[in-house]
């Protein structure tokens, strides 16, 4: 069942009943993704959160001199959206891509607005959703900038391992905010 690490997922925050789950399971979609295909691209707004059941993604935006940057990984059992042009409503400034054939269960946010108008305690699951979004990305920023690229590098190794396999050289490096050459050499020396 491609949709059940959503469901276990959903149970594991402990706020939602079995009937809160079933409404969220009945307004939800499965949706599957090609590998290099886009989730969102830039310039578009985002009306739809998705649970990754299996699959990577990349969240990047283009630099002034149009280099991708990616500033996020999103690994199966997260959510994923462009959380400011969903919340906001506005024109999303980055572009999600998978790296990997990827299954999701989609909630359109009109589907979402709805239930949680009648039910506060998927209102409060939401609000947990958005929360732990936050923080991951202050985590993020702040591992951007108190860690050295090497320890960057090893944390997502012992993360990951199955990603670095296969994530181009220079996608990992725009993650780790480096040089392909520079990761180069910390991968040569980890070996």
């Amino acid at each position: 069942m491609p949709r059940k690490p959503f469901i276990n997922h959903l149970k594991s925050f402990k706020i939602l009943k079995d009937n809160d789950i079933n409404q969220l399971i009945k307004i939800s979609k499965e949706k599957r993704i090609k590998k290099g295909d886009f989730l969102i691209q830039e310039g578009k707004f985002c009306k739809e959160i998705s649970f990754v059941n299996s699959g990577f993604f990349h969240s990047f935006y283009l630099s002034r001199s149009q280099e991708q940057i990616t500033y996020c990984l999103t690994f199966p059992s997260n959510f994923i959206t462009a959380f400011s042009s969903y919340l906001s409503d506005q024109k999303t400034q980055i572009c999600i891509q998978a790296l990997t054939d990827a299954n999701l269960t989609t909630i359109l946010k009109k589907d979402l607005k709805d239930l949680i108008k009648s039910n506060p305690r998927v209102q409060r699951f939401f609000n947990l959703i958005t929360e732990e979004y936050l923080i991951k990305l202050e985590n993020r920023f702040f591992q951007l900038q108190k860690d050295d690229a090497k320890n960057r590098y090893e944390t997502l190794v012992k993360r990951h391992p199955e990603l670095i396999k296969t994530m181009p050289l220079k996608l990992l490096a725009s993650y780790l905010g480096i040089t392909p050459r520079h990761l180069s050499r910390i991968r040569a020396n980890n070996l």
